[in-house]
């Protein structure tokens, strides 16, 4: 069973409260919405109430597309993104990858590893807007 911190969940909460008030302003019915984004409406729905412990990234972005907006807003609901551009590593693994959460928890250690051993941390970022 994956793990799953309270402010993924919380995240997660989030995000379908937001996607349901999306919805309901675009005045789409459930089946309707998830026709309009390409995704099983008991999925759909299973979204909205939370009940995802990870949610499906491609969906996410399917449901964006439909709603017309950007994944990335999606993404910050859900506390998958600081805002920056990029979703975190293990957003990115679920959505091109088909692994198990453990095999992605274990590539998110060695990751981190790897980053610390070879950037002592630095977040890359933060150099670009200090040359720019």
């Amino acid at each position: 069973m994956p793990i799953v911190n309270h402010e993924e969940a919380r995240g997660y909460r989030s995000l379908g409260i937001y996607l349901q008030r999306l919805r309901q302003e675009r005045r789409l019915g459930l089946r309707e919405a998830a026709r309009t984004a390409g995704v099983d409406p008991t999925w759909l729905l299973r979204l909205e109430k939370g009940v995802y412990v990870t949610p499906n990234t491609r969906g996410i972005a399917k449901v964006a597309k439909g709603y017309g907006v950007d994944v990335e807003e999606l993404y910050i609901v859900a506390g998958l993104s600081d805002g920056r551009g990029l979703p975190g590593f293990a957003p990115y693994l679920r959505a091109k990858y088909a692994l198990p959460d453990d095999a992605i928890s274990q590539l998110e250690s060695h990751f981190a590893l790897l980053n610390d051993k070879y950037q002592g941390g630095v977040d890359h970022d933060d150099d670009n807007k200090q040359s720019a």
